[in-house]
Order: structure tokens, then C-alpha cells, then sequence
């Protein structure tokens, strides 16, 4: 299949790095397209920074109201809509979407909705090939083929997960999935004391999850400095989480409608939903970058 069009730069996902990089080609007069698959803004604004930090504004009154109960100075509860929530994050989310692709219309750069893959690497003479992979509306798949002179991949992450620890999308969620529910579970254990695990606890924690939070290493934060750690688990306890440092998790799974995780030693825990999320990894596999010459260690 011949290509159909030539851009001087092909940028393959649409996330901050690769929409920064878009706008600086066309900036320089280069012929730019942008291949992307799951919605301009990438993680960050589809299911990350942005919509999380849109939850956990819209529910700071919580705390502020329970430190003020503590102080007796003031009164009262609060109750959240958690529906009401999640349409206006996705009505944010959308708009904030829609205004990136005119701002991408207006500089001149071309964008290609669908699953980008390599065919070919440049050759003496000749250019980079790539095929593009868009779903129709009948079910079927519609192939388009673009020449480049240069490459960007800019394809991000995905949720990572281990053998015997990976979501199930029943009991046992990703933080994408997690982020889109319309009812607060009763309890929610949350496997992974990073940044995600621990902003996603702590959202739910104000809406009156009971939380459990699992980490295999020996505090919460585990990459920032240990005084950080040690001052999350004071806060998080006297909010009356359960929390477990130090424990390797040997299974996680949905077993009769609950999520279910064992430790190495046999103990278990039971709540209504878990949160897995111990990391990301590249969302490398699959795109073809072997077709470059590029060698893939490591799961992608």
C-alpha cells in the first residue's frame, strides 16, 4: 500500500509530550500529523492528573470541615453526588479535549484518530512508513499509510500489573476504571501507596470509603524522602485507615462479588472494590517498534 500523504514529522500519541512537540513543528514550518488512539491529552487529562485533581478539589470541604469539627469551631456535614461529580469531570475533561484539537486545527497539524504501527524505517531515498488503524461505526477497521521523515513516540503508560496481581475489571479496578464509578464502595483496600494509590484513597476516603492501604516496601511514598512517608501514615491513621507497609501481596482477585487479597503469609483482607496500583509501565507493545530496529525489554 503506497502512502497517501508525506508529513515532515509524525508524532505517535497525543498526550502533554507529544501535543508540546506537535505545536513546536508546526511552529517551525514543519508538516506535522499526530496519531493517537485513546483521546488527545493522553493519560494526564483522560484519566490522570487532571480529572483526579478536579475530584479532590471539588471534595476539599470534607477535611477542612472535620479539622474545624476537632477545633469546635463549626458543625455539620457534607454530602457529595458522586454522579453530579463525575459529569462535571467529564464534561471538563471533553471540553478541555475539544479546545486542544482546534488549537492542533488552527496550527496547521493534522490529526489521525486510531492505532498507529511501524511498516517500515526510513531507507536511503525513501521515508518512514506508518499505518494507521481507525475503527468504523459498521464494526470494521478502515487502514490508512503515512509517510514521515521523523518520528516522535510519545505513546505513554498504562497501569501495570504482576502474575497473580493485575485488575479484573469486576472487584478489582485500574485507576481508569476506578475514576469513572458512580458509587462510593463501602471499603476500598488500595494496593500501592504512591502518589496514585494515595490520592485515589484519599477521595474516596471523603466520601466515606473505609481504606486499607497495602505497600510492599516499608512506607507510604516510597520515593520521596522518608520524612514524607512517616508523616502521610500519622495523617492517614488518625483518619482511621488500615494501613499494612512491608507486606508482599501473593494474590488479588474478585471472589463472590468482593475483592479479595491474600499476603505471602496467608493473612486476608476483604473489602467491596480494590484499587490496584503499583506503577505504570511503557504502552510500548504492539505499535511495531521492532519494524525500527528497536528492541523491547521488559513488559510494555
Amino acid at each position: 500500500m503506497t502512502p497517501s500523504t508525506r508529513y515532515d514529522m509524525i508524532i505517535l500519541g497525543g498526550g502533554p509530550g507529544g501535543s508540546r512537540a506537535a505545536f513546536d513543528a508546526a511552529a517551525r514550518g514543519l508538516s506535522v500529523a499526530l496519531v493517537d488512539r485513546d483521546g488527545l491529552g493522553g493519560t494526564c487529562l483522560n484519566r490522570g492528573c487532571i480529572p483526579t485533581k478536579l475530584l479532590l478539589g471539588a471534595t476539599a470541604a470534607q477535611p477542612l470541615l472535620e479539622a474545624q469539627k476537632k477545633l469546635k469551631g463549626a458543625e455539620g456535614h457534607i454530602t457529595f453526588d458522586l454522579p453530579a461529580l463525575q459529569q462535571r469531570k467529564d464534561r471538563y475533561v471533553k471540553g478541555t479535549r475539544q479546545a486542544l484539537e482546534k488549537r492542533m486545527k488552527a496550527a496547521g497539524i493534522a490529526v489521525y484518530a486510531g492505532e498507529g504501527r511501524m511498516v517500515a524505517a526510513p531507507q536511503t531515498g525513501a521515508d518512514g512508513e506508518l499505518a494507521v488503524i481507525a475503527a468504523q461505526a459498521d464494526g470494521t477497521t478502515q487502514e490508512t499509510r503515512l509517510g514521515w521523515g521523523t518520528l516522535i513516540v510519545a505513546t505513554g503508560s498504562t497501569p501495570a500489573s504482576f502474575p497473580g496481581l493485575a485488575a479484573d475489571g469486576a472487584a478489582v479496578l485500574d485507576s481508569t476504571a476506578l475514576l469513572d464509578v458512580t458509587e462510593a464502595p463501602e471499603s476500598l483496600i488500595v494496593v500501592g501507596g504512591g502518589a496514585i494509590g494515595l490520592e485515589m484513597a484519599d477521595f474516596f476516603s471523603r466520601l466515606g470509603s473505609r481504606i486499607t492501604i497495602v505497600e510492599g516496601m516499608g512506607r507510604l511514598a516510597p520515593t520521596e524522602d522518608a520524612e514524607v512517608g512517616d508523616t502521610l501514615r500519622k495523617v492517614y491513621a488518625r483518619e482511621g485507615w488500615a494501613i499494612h507497609t512491608g507486606r508482599k501481596v501473593a494474590s488479588l482477585a474478585t471472589v463472590d462479588g468482593h475483592a479479595v487479597l491474600r499476603f505471602e503469609d496467608g493473612e486476608e483482607l476483604t473489602a467491596s472494590k480494590a484499587l490496584l496500583a503499583v506503577g505504570r509501565r511503557p504502552a510500548s507493545v504492539g505499535i511495531g517498534l521492532e519494524a525500527l530496529g528497536a528492541t523491547l525489554r521488559g513488559p510494555g
